[in-house]
């Protein structure tokens, strides 16, 4: 009796500590630790989501309290300032921006995209020290589902991670909550918004913008979340 008593309390032992794992991300400091598991990449269905309207952007424009208005010429419409936007608070407003690029009526999707590439281009050297303000607008954009929304916000992403290293680096964290959508479009054939390219390679191309800026540890959090992807740097 004390035998079998001996067997089941060893395998309530080990059954008690199979219950006990505890999942974690991977890429992390507890990665790969004794009583760990990594925990799976999420699956991002491929239905389309409801329509995604900015929450602050078009607010804003309607007040006529954006610093911004679109201006009609030879060329089209493209963005005029009301005032200079070098002095403009880069932590409100190019968050803002951003979060118009869900927009696609006008005048608020000209704005929005015009506004965003300008801004990150003149405050790209302080946008890691708020990188998590610009990351919530960029993930709502993808989680719409619209080719045309991701396509533009993806060439702001990419500009910001081209911007210097620190901000690829400054993303690395946050690659988890954005790329399972990019993921989801990595082989898509729908047109990009200039209608030249295909939106899988406006897709890779930002994924080796984040590779480059971000270096190895980028590699690995990309290769995670998209697995068919191979390294631009070890080609």
């Amino acid at each position: 009796m004390r035998h079998n008593h001996g067997i089941s309390s060893c395998s309530s032992r080990r059954t008690n500590a199979s219950n006990s794992s505890r999942e974690v991300l991977p890429f992390t400091p507890h990665a790969g630790k004794p009583g760990t598991i990594i925990r799976a990449p999420p699956s991002v269905s491929f239905a389309a989501s409801s329509t995604i309207k900015s929450v602050a952007f078009r607010r804003v424009y309607d007040c006529g309290d954006l610093p911004a208005a679109v201006l009609h010429d030879s060329q089209g419409r493209k963005i005029s300032w009301k005032t200079n936007p070098d002095t403009l608070d880069p932590t409100i407003y190019v968050p803002l921006f951003l979060d118009g690029l869900c927009e696609t009526s006008k005048p608020y999707d000209v704005l929005s995209r015009s506004g965003s590439y300008d801004l990150i281009g003149r405050f790209c050297d302080r946008i890691p020290g708020f990188i998590q303000l610009v990351v919530s607008p960029i993930r709502r954009a993808f989680n719409s589902r619209n080719p045309q929304i991701i396509c533009v916000t993806l060439t702001a992403l990419e500009q910001i991670a081209q911007s210097s290293r620190e901000s690829g680096k400054a993303l690395i964290p946050y690659l988890r909550v954005l790329l399972p959508v990019l993921n989801m479009f990595r082989t898509s054939k729908a047109s990009c918004c200039n209608r030249k390219r295909a939106l899988s390679d406006h897709v890779l191309e930002a994924l080796e913008a984040l590779e480059k800026s971000g270096g190895p540890s980028a590699y690995a959090a990309i290769k995670y979340m998209v697995p068919t992807y191979e390294s631009c740097i070890s080609r």
